[in-house]
């Protein structure tokens, strides 16, 4: 016995209003607290070594908000439970005994009354008037319990980041020093996509129909078992293996170079200004080059950057490089092979997205549900009344009857 009110009790407080009320406050004050942070403001700002450890610079997705949204969890679960108990009952024709009586002589009377106010009575009683409806707040209960819950594991288990490919390069997500900027969940894999990507072709003055100027990048996505060429723009991504990938804003213009004993690679360079292009990188030897490159018309123009010029500094010493002409880098002979552009690109893994959709669904068909009245109705045994419970109007059931009466008379 003692057992059994302790879990009364422990269930009544996680579906007391006051519990849900205490959380939603304290939800409320925290996002509106760390959405000033100034680390969450400008990502130029580092956080402080005790956000570090409270887990503040990615306050979303940290053990404060998760335990917040889980309690909140646990309260939107306990009053959908109690729901579905008494949605069932209704569901029955058990009709609650804060349900109208009315006195009545027949039950042709009582069936005619029923049937105008839009109960079905062709089958034996109880009757019902839209049974499906009786159900009222359970649906929408039970979206919100989806809703959060898929909230709660898209926080903890969602993973993000962004990478850079040149036209021509091939890059495998998961080697060291691709993904920059990775945003993962308390509980996100630690390892990162094994997916291998190659920019075949990328288009930074794209013109869709309806769309401002935007990108276009034709990709080779490689998994350990499939491979598939596409082409992204800013308005649709794909998804191969539960990794979804977009296409990103940010570009710019990258140096092929060939390096001695090293093969090709992709220097992507940094707009300075609006004809030049720089980037600082290390050689072969452990040394530092910078690459500068000057254009003809903005690097941005639709019409074409024009003239492109290369030049390298080096203790310094400004040297113009020409393509395919051999020039030192870090005690090694290199050339460069051609210009191009590198794009862009981000990544998701979101597991708990589509149940937010879903419980999203549910919501609104649960408000909907809300809207449709509904009722039970059965005559009381050797009493000579019905006993009527109505989801809506139940207050105007009794001038209703009386009208009825009335008119019959």
């Amino acid at each position: 016995m003692d057992d059994q009110a302790r879990r009364k009790r422990i269930g009544s407080f996680l579906s007391s209003p006051r519990l849900a009320l205490s959380i939603l406050i304290i939800l409320a004050t925290f996002i509106g607290v760390v959405s000033w942070l100034p680390w969450n403001l400008d990502r130029s700002v580092k956080a402080p070594s005790w956000a570090l450890a409270a887990g503040l610079d990615r306050p979303f997705s940290s053990a404060p908000f998760l335990v917040a949204v889980f309690l909140l969890l646990a309260n939107t679960l306990a009053c959908t439970i109690e729901r579905t108990g008494r949605a069932w009952t209704l569901l029955k024709g058990n009709i609650p005994q804060r349900g109208k009586v009315l006195a009545v002589k027949t039950e042709r009377d009582f069936t005619t009354f029923l049937k105008e106010q839009g109960f079905r009575t062709k089958s034996s009683p109880p009757y019902f008037r839209n049974r499906f409806a009786l159900t009222r707040g359970w649906l929408f209960h039970v979206g919100l319990v989806l809703l959060i819950l898929g909230i709660l594991v898209q926080q903890a288990y969602h993973d993000a980041g962004s990478f850079e490919i040149g036209e021509g390069e091939i890059v495998r997500l998961s080697d060291r020093g691709v993904i920059f900027d990775r945003n993962a969940g308390l509980f996100a894999a630690s390892a990162l996509p094994p997916i291998q990507l190659a920019l075949e072709q990328f288009d930074p003055y794209l013109h869709q129909e309806g769309y401002a100027p935007d990108r276009a990048s034709t990709v080779v996505i490689r998994t350990q078992d499939s491979e598939q060429r596409t082409i992204l723009d800013r308005s649709e991504g794909v998804s191969i293996n539960g990794v979804s990938i977009y296409q990103a804003i940010p570009f710019g213009l990258a140096l092929n170079v060939e390096i001695q004993g090293l093969g090709l690679r992709s220097l992507h360079l940094r707009q300075e200004s609006l004809r030049r292009s720089a980037g600082e990188f290390k050689d072969p030897s452990g040394g530092s080059i910078l690459f500068s490159v000057d254009a003809e018309r903005d690097i941005s123009d639709p019409l074409g950057t024009g003239k492109l010029r290369v030049y390298h500094l080096r203790e310094e010493v400004k040297t113009e490089l020409t393509l395919g002409r051999p020039f030192a880098f870090g005690g090694k002979t290199a050339r460069i092979v051609s210009l191009s552009h590198w794009a862009g690109f981000t990544y998701s893994r979101s597991p708990g997205v589509s149940m937010v959709f879903f419980g999203f669904v549910l919501l609104v068909a649960g408000t909907a549900v809300m809207l449709i009245p509904a009722g039970i109705a059965a005559e009381e045994d050797t009493t000579g009344t019905m006993r009527i419970y109505l989801t809506q109007d139940e207050n105007n059931l009794a001038d209703d009857w009386y009208r009825f009466k009335n008119r019959k008379t």
